[in-house]
């Protein structure tokens, strides 16, 4: 009887941390500005380099608060390259 009770509260137990983990993890982010936050990606385009003027890459820049996005053909990816896009 007393292993029941045990067993019930420890369920009880996991059950409530498992909602409060649940509300923890899934809370929205919020953007209250332009330029808040951004998502870059880098395509790679190597495959197609002799097709469209030794350009290897784009770059894709999307504001997330207005979903403005901007792309940049680039030759190479280093970090200087893509600071000049920003």
């Amino acid at each position: 009887m007393i292993l029941n009770i045990l067993y019930l509260n420890v369920l009880l137990f996991f059950k409530i941390l498992k909602i409060i983990l649940k509300e923890i993890l899934q809370k929205t982010i919020i953007f209250n500005y332009p330029k808040d936050r951004y998502v870059f990606d880098l395509t790679d385009l190597t495959f197609y380099i002799d097709i469209n003027d030794a350009h290897k890459y784009i770059l894709n820049i999307i504001d997330h608060f207005s979903k403005l996005c901007k792309s940049y053909l680039l030759k190479n990816k280093t970090a200087l390259n893509i600071i000049k896009c920003i």
